[in-house]
């Protein structure tokens, strides 16, 4: 079962990468008339990224996620250039746990932070269980086929079904969420909602564009296809399709704050370190 339910998967996901590498093959009539060094920077940066992505695969995490570790590493990280933010960091949370830095570093802690959550409040469970259910109709009026996406949406229901039934333990969620097969199908229908969200709220989102370009050709460049980083509009976009929020602590040698995604929203679901490129999960210290 195991090994066919794998086999499934590999090929569900080439379907997906190949039928996104044929729509970006066929060019957008608004993208050519970008100046060339923006359709250039586009498909650069891309390659660069990804180049990037396996660099840091190599040398990043056995697991897709790691193990919780005290907040105090965070400080040592910064040992030369801790700033006052940083030392607040570590008074706010108790734990950080890394994510493997392969592009898929912030649905795959968004995804386990939104379980976990599920896990500790029923109500909040039954409530997320609805809305991954009817998530299908926004993702299949976006323009994705059902065919394509019910291996993927099937496979985050079947998760939270077992939480809501009370028939997945903490653990065997960490588990779950280190099998590359099972995780990578959820992270991936994580990309499907915020693609869907992007192009159906398109004239909301269409400010934060890098440049001028079909929400529809930016979504396939830049949001569904898999190991490209999420960024500000995506997080947006997915908190929005679910009607949650997370907090965001950025970092780095220059400047450090925090935000709230989004700011009206009080459900905050998953608290983010973010380091230029990478995002790791933060839990709360119980004194706060």
């Amino acid at each position: 079962i195991l090994k066919k339910k794998k086999f499934i998967f590999s090929n569900k996901m080439k379907e997906t990468e190949q039928k996104n590498a044929t729509l970006k093959s066929k060019p957008d009539d608004a993208n050519t008339n970008l100046p060339e060094e923006y359709q250039n920077a586009t498909f650069d940066d891309y390659n660069n990224q990804l180049e990037e992505i396996e660099k840091g695969k190599k040398e990043s995490l056995k697991y897709t996620i790691g193990d919780l570790e005290p907040a105090s590493v965070i400080k040592e990280e910064y040992v030369t250039n801790a700033s006052k933010e940083t030392s607040e960091l570590v008074e706010i949370y108790e734990y950080i746990r890394r994510m493997r830095k392969d592009g898929n570093c912030f649905y795959r802690g968004f995804t386990l932070c939104v379980f976990e959550r599920m896990l500790l409040d029923k109500e909040f469970a039954k409530i997320m269980h609805k809305t991954f259910q009817d998530s299908t109709i926004a993702v299949i009026k976006s323009g994705m086929e059902k065919d394509v996406i019910d291996f993927f949406h099937d496979t985050l229901m079947d998760t939270s079904t077992k939480i809501i039934n009370n028939k997945l333990s903490h653990d065997n969620l960490v588990s779950l969420m280190r099998n590359e097969q099972e995780c990578n199908a959820i992270v991936w229908y994580m990309r499907a909602i915020t693609s869907a969200h992007l192009q159906l709220h398109e004239s909301d989102f269409a400010p934060y564009l890098p440049f001028e370009q079909p929400m529809s050709s930016y979504c396939r460049q830049f949001v569904e296809p898999t190991q490209v980083e999420a960024d500000n509009i995506h997080i947006m976009a997915l908190t929005q399709a679910l009607n949650v929020a997370v907090q965001v602590n950025y970092i780095d040698s220059r400047v450090s704050y925090r935000v709230k995604i989004p700011d009206h929203c009080d459900s905050v679901v998953a608290h983010f370190l973010y380091r230029p490129g990478h995002y790791d999960v933060v839990y709360l210290s119980r004194k706060t």
